[in-house]
């Protein structure tokens, strides 16, 4: 039996708490709901239920409330007086007799001497007072003498009954402020802090004071006002009848108390203490009743002496219209000879719904053949009154089955507010009806009141979805009709339900819809990318072969001529059209600069825009420059092009070898042309990003027919300025040119997309909510899919394996190199000062405001690994990956292999150097202070002595063409996995005639080993969003 002690309680809780917790108690709002050996679970109505589980033994206390306080909070205080109030009972004492005395004297001695201390010497006991119309119930406090009588008789204060120099009980503390609740109604209540009787009224519902009370010792008062005999608790209780007698002319009613075989007459005899159980005095003992209802249905017996007698004529009447309609009907007992159909097995459910306000209210009832009983009916028998047949029937209750019936409900996933009732809020009612009522249906229950339903009234029924497309020149407009069973949702509601991300939907006719989450998707999409009408929506042309597989399982789709064409032609990427190419082109293009050439024009036809993302050295500025000879040479000008500086004269030599007929400008410098109408009428205008930026004032001015970006990952932060002013240029045709489309994330993908193609890919907020977060944070596969199909036609991308076959493979090594003793011990230096430095700074000013000292903390710890003297100029001893270098390079070059070493520490490259100069080795270097960087690169691509190459990672890593070295070395890994593959590919490209070895230095156990996982996050991530070609067309 669970143990609750109030005085552990009470110091474990602040007294504000413990008394608001007894105020629950007292005003009644605790309902025990279910009692083991281990727990009790309580509810607690406090504005609504809450519902409380509390664990107690003699050493600890523990509880759980659904307000879901960490700590014992006032429902759970509440809780525990109504434990304490419930708590155990001990069997009622048998019949005394003499011998009894004796032996009760000698207990007494004995707990004086065992359980009452000097201190402890005060006993609490209670005095019934039972007069005519009136009893009252008081506790004194008397002195225990140490041969077990009572000496001195005080009446306590309430406050003395707390204090440790009187014996009681916790249940004794709780029956006294409920007593105290009880006498402050009356007309009497405390004085001077002293607890003075009130006289109650019989039949008061208080029947929990005397359950509190079976453990206390209770006398009554003489008439003197002495303590008189002692009250005993009857040991078992006694059950109320009410009999229906006949005679041979009349019935008569009564109630009556029954045990076994005996029975009392309820009537002016017997003293009815109190109501909710009975508890009634008679013969000196007191005794209980377990009848749920109120006293005023005896109260009459007992204090008016009523009786009830009925004519033969008035029983019927008495049965159907009295009888019948009260819920005394289990406590019946009807005479011999009246036949009484039972019915015990439940043979249907059914629930009501009704609308309350902005809640969904449903109630449960059972079905015992054609007798229907409410869950809520709280007798376990129900009667019934065929007034047809004038038979009577009493339903028994199934309990067990009436309860998981009940559990179908609640796992439908609605909230129980009482038994048998429950509701719900507006939204959730919506979701219920779709869900959980129609698993209700399906089970077999019976639904009444849904017809009545207005505000929530739906419609289960799935969508049908047609479609009409009609086209312009390079537009087309979708007539969407979305009909519910025949009832049709406008396309207004249909936006309005999108725009609050809202499933439900009100159909014309007043009725709720809900969007299946596939179409949802879909609908997103399209009022997104489209511009909504009245009554359509309108796209772009680039959208049409998207909105086309995202409607392609609607009911109906109609297209007219001009769009069944455009589906045609974009659908069929394998038989584009082949384009001659120029006749001043000098060279021969490959085969798969030939599709590429023939699928720039096939973009060009649909004035789209796109982004040819080959692998780096396949001849992306060939295939440009193709298209744009064949262009000028048809008048269109002036065209653009912008690339980084570092490859700006590598444009300048490819025009000149294979397009030397275009007249092109270099937009670079301080003596820039800035005049717009000098301008207009040149071929091509080279400029770089820089220039782009600083002159766009000037240059949005221009109508270009071409707009061509080099290395377009140069706009992929969309808030850029670069970016932006990209964004501004006006051109009929846009390109972009980039081997990594996607570096670090694909929100790079949208803001190229937002140059090529505005609106593609929806706006920025929109393309965060529905693709970058889903798939780079949830890894959403369906979000991924739903991106490469819209991307898809407009992305070129062959890989050097797949295209050149004769080009030799490159091999991808990489060597782990541990740190020497004296740098790991930098390293671990390092490492905790900026551990201790970072959470110092995240304490005071928050994670954002600390970015940049995680940053300046990382980067240390990468220098440390390629070389302490990068942080510790003093430093002079051996550093791991270094010396693993020196190694490397003297192999290297001792077998006539020529090798590049990239760094992105300009100082490491230094030290490189330093270490070169001593051993009097031959080497080329360019950092991003280089002036001549074609004579660097000449150095090394021809002079046979000269084998090493030291390159900068960010200034020689796009632009080179290095095929004199076979060997890549990586000294230090870069975040980005796209920079290290550009720069590797300087000596894989096309030109190549031997096997390219590229290997990566890692320092072990360093933070150089979380940048390979982070490069390998990148790359899944790119493959799954990009598709390379495995022909040389789209396909």
């Amino acid at each position: 039996m669970i143990k609750i002690n109030l005085n552990q309680i009470k110091k474990q809780v602040p007294e504000i708490v413990y008394k608001q917790g007894m105020e629950y108690y007292k005003n009644g709002n605790v309902t025990i709901t279910n009692w083991d050996a281990t727990s009790v679970i309580a509810s607690v109505q406090d504005g609504h239920p809450y519902v409380v589980r509390l664990s107690a033994d003699e050493r600890s206390f523990e509880t759980f409330c659904t307000c879901s306080l960490p700590q014992a909070c006032k429902h759970a205080i509440g809780a525990a007086f109504a434990i304490l109030e419930d708590h155990g009972s001990e069997e009622d004492l048998v019949e005394t007799s003499n011998w009894r005395e004796y032996f009760e004297k000698q207990i007494a001695i004995q707990r004086v001497n065992t359980d009452f201390s000097q201190e402890v010497r005060w006993k609490l006991i209670y005095v019934v007072h039972i007069l005519e119309n009136y009893w009252n119930l008081k506790p004194l406090k008397v002195y225990m003498k140490k041969d077990g009588t009572y000496g001195r008789i005080q009446e306590p204060s309430f406050s003395e009954l707390s204090l440790q120099n009187v014996f009681n009980t916790s249940s004794d503390l709780i029956a006294i402020s409920y007593l105290e609740r009880l006498q402050s109604q009356q007309s009497s209540t405390y004085y001077r802090g002293r607890l003075e009787a009130s006289y109650l009224k019989f039949g008061l519902d208080a029947g929990e004071l005397f359950n509190l009370l079976k453990n206390s010792e209770m006398h009554l008062k003489n008439e003197d006002g002495s303590i008189g005999n002692r009250i005993r608790f009857g040991r078992k209780p006694w059950r109320l009848i009410f009999r229906l007698e006949r005679t041979n002319s009349h019935y008569s009613f009564h109630p009556y108390f029954v045990r076994e075989d005996k029975e009392l007459r309820v009537d002016e005899n017997l003293k009815i203490l109190s109501s909710r159980p009975i508890w009634f005095f008679h013969n000196g003992k007191l005794y209980n009743c377990d009848f749920p209802f109120s006293y005023d249905y005896i109260k009459p017996f007992v204090e008016d002496s009523l009786k009830v007698s009925l004519i033969k004529d008035e029983y019927q009447l008495f049965i159907s219209e009295f009888l019948a309609k009260l819920p005394i009907f289990p406590y019946l007992e009807f005479p011999p000879g009246i036949e009484v159909q039972e019915l015990s097995e439940v043979s249907g459910k059914r629930i009501y719904l009704e609308e309350i306000d902005d809640q969904l209210v449903v109630s449960l009832s059972s079905l015992y053949s054609h007798v229907e009983v409410p869950f809520n009916q709280p007798t376990d028998q129900f009667l019934h009154y065929e007034k047809k047949t004038n038979q009577i029937i009493r339903v028994r209750r199934d309990r067990e089955r009436e309860e998981q019936i009940r559990n179908e409900i609640i796992e439908s996933s609605i909230i129980e507010d009482t038994p048998g009732l429950f509701y719900t809020d507006w939204e959730s009612a919506l979701d219920w009806l779709f869900e959980g009522l129609p698993k209700l249906l399906k089970s077999g229950f019976e639904v009444m009141g849904e017809e009545s339903l207005t505000r929530l009234k739906v419609n289960r029924k799935k969508p049908k979805v047609n479609v009409a497309v009609s086209s312009e020149i390079d537009w087309f407009d979708l007539e969407l009709s979305i009909e519910f069973d025949g009832i049709p949702l406008s396309l207004t509601e249909l936006k309005k339900a999108l725009q609050k991300e809202k499933k439900f939907v009100r159909l014309k006719d007043g009725s709720i819809a809900r969007l299946p989450e596939k179409l949802i998707k879909k609908f997103q999409y399209l009022i997104e990318f489209g511009q909504p009408e009245t009554s359509s929506i309108r796209f772009h042309d680039h959208h049409l072969s998207f909105v086309d597989k995202l409607l392609e399982e609607a009911d109906t789709r109609k297209l007219d001529q001009l769009s069944e064409s455009k589906l045609k032609k974009l659908d069929q990427f394998k038989k584009i059209v082949d384009h001659p190419l120029p006749h001043n082109l000098i060279g021969q293009l490959r085969d798969y600069q030939k599709a590429g050439y023939n699928w720039l024009n096939f973009l060009k036809s649909f004035s789209f825009g796109g982004c040819l993302a080959d692998d780096m050295g396949l001849g992306k500025t060939v295939q440009t420059l193709a298209l744009l000879q064949n262009e000028i040479n048809q008048g269109k000008l002036p065209n653009l092009i912008v690339a980084p500086t570092s490859v700006l004269f590598n444009w300048q030599r490819e025009i000149e070898k294979f397009t030397p007929e275009i007249e092109y400008l270099l937009h670079y410098g301080t003596k820039r042309i800035r005049d717009t109408r000098k301008l207009r009428k040149k071929q091509l205008i080279l400029t770089t990003y820089g220039h782009l930026r600083r002159d766009i004032n000037f240059l949005k001015d221009i109508n270009f027919h071409y707009a061509v970006l080099d290395e377009s990952q140069n706009i992929k932060n969309p808030q850029s300025d670069t970016a932006q002013a990209a964004r501004n240029l006006q051109a009929a045709h846009r390109l972009v040119l980039t081997g990594t489309p996607v570096e670090n994330n694909t929100m790079e993908l949208w803001s190229q997309f937002s140059f090529l193609s505005p609106g593609l890919l929806g706006g920025q907020t929109f393309f965060k909510d529905n693709f970058m977060r889903p798939i780079e944070r949830d890894h959403d596969e369906q979000a991924a899919s739903t991106l490469k199909k819209i991307i898809f036609p407009f992305i070129l991308r062959r890989t050097k394996e797949e295209v050149v076959k004769e080009l030799p493979p490159k091999i991808e090594n990489i060597i782990y190199s541990p740190m020497s003793d004296e740098q790991q011990a930098l390293y671990d230096q390092v490492r905790e000062s900026y551990r201790n430095a970072i959470e110092q700074e995240i304490a005071s000013k928050g994670v954002a405001k600390s970015t940049m000292r995680v940053l300046e903390g990382l980067t240390k710890l990468r220098q440390v690994a390629c070389h302490p003297h990068l942080v510790d100029s003093s430093f002079d001893k051996d550093a791991g990956k270094f010396e693993a270098l020196k190694l490397m390079l003297e192999e290297i070059t001792s077998e006539n292999h020529k090798v590049l070493v990239f760094s992105q520490f300009v100082k490491m490259l230094t030290i490189v150097r330093e270490y070169l100069d001593e051993q009097a080795v031959e080497y080329a270097y360019l950092d991003g202070t280089t002036k001549d960087r074609e004579g660097a690169v000449n150095l090394f691509q021809e002079d046979k002595d000269t084998r090493i190459f030291l390159i900068s990672l960010k200034a020689g890593g796009v632009g080179l063409n290095l095929t004199a070295a076979d060997y890549v070395i990586h000294y230090d890994p870069w975040w980005n996995p796209a920079v290290e593959m550009q720069a590797s590919d300087r000596a894989h490209r096309i030109g190549q005639t031997k096997r390219v070895f590229t290997y990566k230095l890692i320092a072990k156990d360093s933070v150089e080993e979380k940048i390979l996982q982070l490069q390998e996050q990148k790359m899944a991530l790119v493959k799954k969003l990009i598709t390379t070609e495995g022909s040389f067309y789209k396909s």
